[in-house]
């Protein structure tokens, strides 16, 4: 078997980012959707990123007592968010991917990115979803 050559790295695969809402909401580590790391929430972004007028748009908001003007984009909402308990599990499975490595770059500390990965695995693995469809553990 040949070797990996030390130093080589594999490319990171281009996705469409979550929006600029979404990214704001990481840094701050604020709560956050699953559902827009989905595809369906990363496509949403795209067709409504496109339109210049959100990227000339401004809206005033208040963080920790203090107006500050910033971009439309990075304060709303989409009208099409699933909350979490309603994203379909398989979804939910894909999400959190791309919700932990956006966590990543949003420099979250490796103490908490760490164990909530952890928890994500365990709950993939967990053994109730190994079993064959209709069967039950008992």
């Amino acid at each position: 078997m040949n070797s990996f050559t030390p130093g080589s790295f594999v490319v990171d695969v281009l996705v469409h980012p979550p929006s600029q809402y979404v990214l704001q909401k990481l840094s701050s580590f604020d709560l956050v959707e699953l559902w827009y790391f989905t595809l369906a929430g990363c496509l949403d972004t795209a067709k409504h990123s496109n339109k210049s007028q959100v990227d000339d748009t401004f809206r005033i908001s208040r963080v920790d007592n203090h107006l500050m003007v910033r971009f439309i984009a990075s304060v709303h909402t989409s009208c099409n968010v699933l909350p979490d308990h309603k994203l379909p599990f398989p979804k939910f499975l894909r999400a959190k991917n791309c919700f932990l490595e956006h966590a990543k770059k949003a420099d979250w500390p490796n103490e908490n990115l760490n164990p909530l990965a952890k928890f994500l695995w365990f709950l993939e693995t967990h053994p109730l979803l190994q079993l064959p469809l209709g069967k039950k553990p008992y």
